[in-house]
């Protein structure tokens, strides 16, 4: 059985908080569900991210070499820290920056110089490591 988290609230009658933001969501399904170390943190990402791509038997859905370059990349340390934090993000679709948080280190919309092509070149663009959807989430030490 697959476990997985999804909204279709985007500030409705029924939940006037929502905004379609899925890091949102794993933070929600993290704070409701008491999880409070890393690896559960991670596990509310997963339910959010991947389970739910893999429930919804998205083809191409990851980071790997071919796959479309959409993917919403957060500055943080590991899994935990963009569940816990309100880190700056930046969207990247079909390989083009779409928008950036308001951090200044981040880069501006249309600051690639060319489109990425698929996932792998986007993550070596924007500075993460790539990760293969199969590979698990990278979690940062215990205090």
């Amino acid at each position: 059985m697959t476990v997985f988290a999804g909204t279709d609230n985007i500030r409705d009658a029924w939940w006037p908080f929502g905004d379609g933001d899925m890091l949102g969501v794993a933070r929600t399904i993290a704070y409701q569900s008491g999880f409070r170390d890393d690896d559960d943190l991670a596990v509310a990402l997963d339910l959010a991210t991947d389970a739910a791509a893999r429930a919804l038997q998205i083809d191409g859905y990851g980071l790997s070499p071919g796959a479309p370059a959409d993917l919403l990349v957060v500055d943080a340390r590991s899994a935990a820290e963009a569940v816990a934090a309100d880190a700056p993000r930046a969207v990247v679709r079909s390989g083009e920056l779409l928008e950036s948080g308001p951090d200044p280190r981040w880069p501006s919309r249309g600051s690639l110089s060319t489109p990425c092509t698929h996932a792998a070149e986007s993550e070596a663009r924007v500075g993460t490591p790539p990760r293969t959807p199969s590979a698990p989430l990278p979690t940062s030490p215990r205090s």
